[in-house]
């Protein structure tokens, strides 16, 4: 079964309602390293758009691509209540999304798009109220071919709208 990008769409669409009692919206370009089961190994660019929903859970879409591979996922963030609002912020990260890969098997260049499940974890140093250095290990499961790929990430996540409600 496909995820089409109107599903996707929707998905991230449904928390904007919140948005207005949270007024944090993040964009996080990112850049790290790709290992897919097959294909090549190599960098990875990508650019997070996201919404903290409540301080301790955010969602987010973001759109990568790596040698071989393109990347359309929505995810959810998730840190421990207590370390929400502080300065390093631990999460777990899960999401659905689609990949586009092109690799190559023999002598013929395979081409599919696929329904992928994102698993992993990160922190969040804040540098500033506006400015985060995000570190990830993310798991990639591609759910149509049984395929596992890798990301190892790092990007600067700049925080835009207001400041997140204190954790009492």
């Amino acid at each position: 079964m496909k995820l089409n990008r109107i599903a996707l769409a929707v998905v991230l669409a449904a928390p904007l309602a919140v948005s207005a009692q949270t007024k944090l919206f993040s964009v996080t370009p990112l850049l790290g390293y790709h290992s897919p089961d097959k294909g090549d190994a190599g960098a990875y660019v990508g650019l997070a758009a996201g919404l903290k929903i409540v301080p301790a859970v955010a969602v987010e879409a973001e759109f990568g691509k790596a040698s071989d591979a393109t990347l359309l996922n929505a995810n959810v963030l998730v840190s421990p209540a207590s370390w929400a609002t502080s300065t390093m912020s631990p999460y777990v990260l899960a999401g659905l999304g689609q990949q586009d890969l092109d690799y190559p098997m023999g002598t013929t260049k395979v081409s599919t798009t696929d329904t992928v499940m994102n698993l992993g974890g990160g922190v969040l140093y804040g540098l500033s109220d506006v400015v985060s250095l995000r570190a990830e290990l993310r798991g990639i499961h591609n759910s149509d071919k049984s395929l596992m790929d890798y990301l190892v990430l790092t990007g600067l996540q700049y925080n835009l709208g207001g400041k997140p409600e204190v954790v009492p």
